[in-house]
């Protein structure tokens, strides 16, 4: 008798795929070399509780972390989150990378709305 809702190994990945997403390996090579400042990285926290949740920016180069707290884990919550900081840096931020989370699956409006 095999679990209900385990990922075996080697299956693929069932959350949804993000269509039109950057695979990481095509950043620009000067994200990686971590010399130029402008790059970040993103992701959300959940509290040790399961009902808080955090949007994180990271600088790469300096380490210089930008927080949104989210009212809900979802796409909406974290695209409204992400554009709001977005817009915060506007001029200084060259790329972010985000994790395949369905929380990022709004990605490409605030891709649209930042220019």
């Amino acid at each position: 008798m095999s679990k209900i809702g385990r990922k075996h190994r080697g299956s693929p990945a069932t959350r949804g795929l993000l269509a039109g997403k950057s695979h990481i390996s095509e950043r620009p090579p000067e994200v990686n070399l971590r010399q130029e400042i402008g790059h970040y990285e993103g992701d959300t926290v959940m509290g040790p509780d399961g009902r808080h949740c955090i949007l994180m920016l990271v600088e790469r180069v300096t380490g210089y972390v930008l927080i949104k707290k989210l009212s809900a884990r979802n796409a909406e919550q974290a695209a409204s989150a992400l554009a709001r900081l977005v817009i915060g840096l506007r001029g200084r931020i060259k790329t972010i990378t985000l994790d395949n989370g369905t929380e990022f699956h709004g990605y490409k409006s605030v891709q649209s709305s930042s220019g």
